[in-house]
Parts: C-alpha cells; sequence; structure tokens
C-alpha cells in the first residue's frame, strides 16, 4: 500500500477526525477508494462521470473526500470510470459511468449519486 502516514495524512481533514485509519484501498490510475477502519467510505482523483460518488462531477486530487453511504463498507472496487461498495448488510451500491450496464441500474446514463444495484449483482 506504500506508506501508511501519507495516506494517514492524506485523509487528515477529510472528516475522519484523525479517529480513523485506512484500512483497505482500491485504486486505479484516475480514482481511487479508501475504506476506513471504521467502515467510512473516501474516494480521490478523477470525477468527470462522477466515478467518486460525491453527487457531482467534480476531481478531488488534493484530498479523499467521504461518500455518503448509510452503512458501513465492507469492500469497494474501482472501475474502469466507475466506482463499487458492498456495505455489511450486504447491499451493493454503484456510481459513474454506466456505458453497457456496468452499474446494474437498468440504462447506461452516468450517475453521480451513490445508488442501489439492481437486479443480479457480484463484486
Amino acid at each position: 500500500m506504500g506508506d501508511l502516514a501519507a495516506l494517514r495524512a492524506f485523509l487528515s481533514g477529510c472528516g475522519t477526525r484523525g479517529t480513523s485509519l485506512a484500512a483497505q484501498l482500491d485504486a486505479r490510475v484516475d480514482h481511487g477508494l479508501i475504506i476506513t477502519d471504521d467502515g467510512g467510505l473516501f474516494s480521490y482523483g478523477r470525477g468527470d462521470y462522477g466515478e467518486l460518488g460525491h453527487g457531482d462531477r467534480h476531481s478531488s486530487y488534493r484530498r479523499a473526500r467521504r461518500v455518503a453511504l448509510a452503512h458501513r463498507v465492507a469492500d469497494a472496487k474501482v472501475g474502469q470510470f466507475f466506482s463499487a461498495a458492498l456495505t455489511d448488510t450486504g447491499d451493493v451500491y454503484t456510481w459513474g459511468q454506466g456505458f453497457f450496464g456496468k452499474l446494474g441500474h437498468g440504462d447506461e446514463y452516468p450517475d453521480e449519486d451513490v445508488d442501489e444495484a439492481g437486479g443480479e449483482c457480484c463484486l
């Protein structure tokens, strides 16, 4: 994962108040997701297709921002221009570019908001 101290510094000031530690990281060249030890989810990088899950299409290169989910995150993965999260309740949420139905929402439109995937989905 690299330097844990640098990752903690990256998370500082992002709403973690220094109480959460990075427990898991999944990243591509353009964006990444960080799960904290308390089940919080943060994203950073390119956000052109809403792949960061902040309800907009803004990029966030200088610091990670919290993704608003009602439940603790157990696992999270990034794909090309989209992201997915599995909560501790077993729900799967997806957001970002939906080409070829890859978000599982029944359409191909970009989605900046974090929505529960429909149908059969797996990470």
